[in-house]
């Protein structure tokens, strides 16, 4: 039986934070129009805005009066399968976190699949893990951010959530360590969420890095640090 990331400390381990904008709340009939990732290098000091693009739902995109995201933003930005081998890549090693992670992970499995793959991750959600590590009850985003010192302005687009849950992180780990927190296993052992039994799981592995061409028009690309690609498709 695999331990996935059990017996890894917590601050060894790359995390990918993800955040995504959708067309309403249900991953069966909605889609995403907008994804971030960040990616936060052990120890937490070092976070970085890896992929950040708009996506095409091939639908009305409906919840613009909650995002922002109109119908004319989304109709030239790739389609979420165009984007998936970049995204594969970001995750890629990674424990994945999310602010409601239960809200992400389900888009993510489902536009994963749509694209003919299948994720099952380890993953973890900052809202829910508050109470378990020490620093707060259960609250909204913006909530937390302020409790923490951390300055979000413009909530619900992507980018700007995902940075500020990822700013959260280096608070939470050092929660974890007061609180003799140390490994995935030590988290699992201290609660009863349906995410804590994901760290059995093994992260994304590697894949061979898609060239610029074959994910979408080379104007419309940049590679960044890192050799993760960002798409450029706001304008």
């Amino acid at each position: 039986m695999s331990t996935g990331i059990l017996n890894l400390p917590v601050a060894d381990v790359p995390i990918a934070v993800i955040d995504f904008e959708t067309t309403g709340l249900s991953a069966d009939y909605d889609r995403v129009v907008e994804v971030s990732i960040v990616r936060v290098e052990p120890g937490g000091k070092k976070r970085t805005l890896v992929l950040d693009t708009l996506v095409n739902p091939r639908r009305s995109v409906s919840a613009t009066e909650i995002h922002g995201i109109t119908d004319e933003m989304v109709k030239n930005a790739p389609e979420f399968k165009d984007i998936w081998p970049a995204m594969h890549t970001a995750l890629s090693g990674c424990v994945i976190a999310a602010y409601n992670a239960y809200f992400d992970m389900r888009f993510l499995t489902a536009e994963a699949q749509r694209a003919g793959d299948a994720v099952q991750v380890p993953y973890f959600c900052l809202m829910y893990m508050r109470s378990i590590i020490g620093v707060g009850q259960r609250c909204r985003l913006d909530v937390a951010c302020q409790h923490h010192g951390i300055q979000l302005n413009d909530a619900h687009r992507s980018a700007r959530d995902a940075m500020a849950t990822a700013e959260l992180i280096p608070t939470y780990l050092k929660s974890m360590q007061a609180n003799g927190l140390n490994t995935y296993q030590d988290l699992r052992q201290a609660g009863s969420h349906k995410y804590l039994r994901s760290f059995e799981l093994k992260p994304l592995p590697p894949r061979a890095q898609a060239s610029r061409c074959d994910l979408f028009p080379r104007e419309k690309v940049q590679v960044r640090r890192g050799g993760v690609l960002s798409f450029l498709s706001r304008t």
